[in-house]
């Protein structure tokens, strides 16, 4: 998780949440998203590169943006049906959370073949 907040304010979003995954904050990067270098903290702390990410979230301009400009697969959670950018599409666009991992299944068949 890449989070555009302190490490005390996710804290307790994340203790509810019964999957593991890192949790990386825009106060350990000292940047914010749409900032690059919060995602190259994350790529680094990961130990991962741009290409081997899935990026899914719910902003257009803080979280497909970068993914676009950055060369990540992005998968833009567009609840309320907002126009993005033709010229910077997400690789897909979902209306909520509910088919996220048939979709993420879907990319990783799509990547290894």
């Amino acid at each position: 998780m890449i989070s555009n907040t302190e490490e005390q304010l996710i804290a307790e979003t994340v203790r509810g949440l019964t999957v593991p995954f890192e949790v990386i904050t825009a106060e350990q990067a000292h940047a914010f998203k749409p900032d690059h270098r919060l995602f190259a903290y994350a790529f680094a702390r990961l130990g991962c590169q741009a290409s081997e990410v899935v990026h899914v979230g719910a902003g257009y301009t803080t979280d497909m943006l970068p993914a676009c400009e950055l060369e990540m697969s992005g998968i833009w959670i567009n609840r309320r049906g907002e126009p993005g950018d033709p010229s910077k599409p997400p690789t897909r666009e979902l209306p909520d959370l509910t088919t996220l991992p048939s979709c993420i299944a879907s990319l990783a068949r799509s990547y290894s073949a």
